[in-house]
């Protein structure tokens, strides 16, 4: 099936909502979205956002809280957005699962509050083009020993099997998304692989992580045994997809695999390519102390997205790396926030 023009949306001028809007995915999409020339509005817990300013990006950012139905209500009607990126929540595995009552309510309450707001902001006359949540391949859990599991990678219609409560809360956002498409709105909840690249202000992120011990002339640390076996998508790329997106979901409503089987790699195998990319001769210290995700392999099948919106990644995992290296040189291993070994 080849994209038709009608996937193509006309961002000039167009009223947008990004919640989230001040972390790492959502900062990169209101930079993208503002350069098409659209109005965009980031809503967030928190307004300052060091990564909208590192990328220059001046999208005004409002606190609002994304569970509370009738606060989103009030933001809809106030700005008037026909276009909803639905990005705010826990992102981390390693603190959904210090924290499942928090993890639950900023994924699953969150989302419902969102999908409530806009089903109400539509029925009240509200013009909605399109409602595009932010989901993770993680919904699917693990396929294990891939000579053990022939039928992947995941496809849309893989059954939901979340092995952690991070996949179980977008699992659930996920299957919310679904269920609010019955009331004929535009959703389209985008399951994707891991993204890095310049300005992520996690430092606990694998490849910044890595990027940042190399800098500072330090072996990388593997928490793992180096052989959990994950997808990485370069963030341009990823972001190109969310733009994307919003042209398919009046038509096309429903879940999506984004990235390519092409970019997978082991842990260890991720780490050696980001030492290359920063052409430094260094050992990574391969620990061994994390074995939660040993034999762990996530693949997905993207298909189905690439084939209605005409979407390819476009920057090559050693090439993504070796930009996101250099950004972070330029800024002086300039990361913000920390979290314990997550997902090394």
């Amino acid at each position: 099936m080849a994209p038709s023009e009608g996937t193509r949306m006309n961002w000039q001028g167009r009223k947008v909502l990004v919640t989230g809007g001040v972390g790492f995915l959502g900062a990169h999409l209101c930079k993208a979205l503002v350069d098409l020339g659209a109005d965009v509005v980031a809503a967030d817990s928190v307004t300052d956002s060091p990564t909208l300013r590192v990328l220059g990006v001046t999208a005004p950012v409002i606190l609002r809280n994304c569970a509370s139905v009738g606060n989103m209500l009030y933001t809809l009607k106030e700005y008037r957005p026909t276009v909803i990126y639905h990005l705010a929540g826990q992102s981390h595995i390693a603190a959904s699962q210090a924290d499942p009552a928090k993890a639950f309510a900023m994924n699953v309450v969150g989302a419902y509050g969102v999908l409530e707001a806009c089903r109400l902001y539509r029925d009240g006359g509200g013009v909605l083009d399109a409602v595009v949540l932010s989901s993770s391949n993680h919904v699917f859990g693990s396929l294990g020993s891939i000579a053990d599991r022939p039928r992947a990678p995941f496809r849309e219609s893989d059954a939901l099997l979340p092995a952690d409560m991070y996949g179980a809360t977008k699992g659930c956002a996920d299957l919310l998304a679904r269920a609010y498409v019955s009331f004929g709105l535009p959703i389209v909840a985008l399951r994707h692989l891991n993204a890095f690249g310049e300005a992520d202000i996690h430092a606990a992120h694998l490849v910044t992580a890595t990027m940042l011990s190399l800098l500072a002339g330090e072996r990388p640390v593997i928490r793992s045994d180096g052989t959990p076996v994950k997808g990485y998508l370069y963030v341009g790329d990823l972001i190109a997809a969310y733009v994307a997106a919003a042209g398919i979901a009046r038509e096309h409503p429903g879940p999506y695999n984004i990235g390519s089987v092409v970019e997978v790699r082991s842990v260890l195998a991720l780490v050696e390519a980001c030492i290359q990319a920063a052409g430094v001769d260094i050992v990574p210290d391969v620990r061994s102390e994390d074995l939660t995700q040993a034999g762990y392999v996530e693949m997905l099948n993207d298909r189905a997205f690439r084939s209605l919106t005409g979407w390819v990644p476009r920057v090559p995992l050693p090439e993504g790396l070796r930009r996101t290296y250099a950004w972070y040189k330029q800024h002086d291993g300039m990361a913000w926030v920390s979290t314990s070994g997550e997902g090394r």
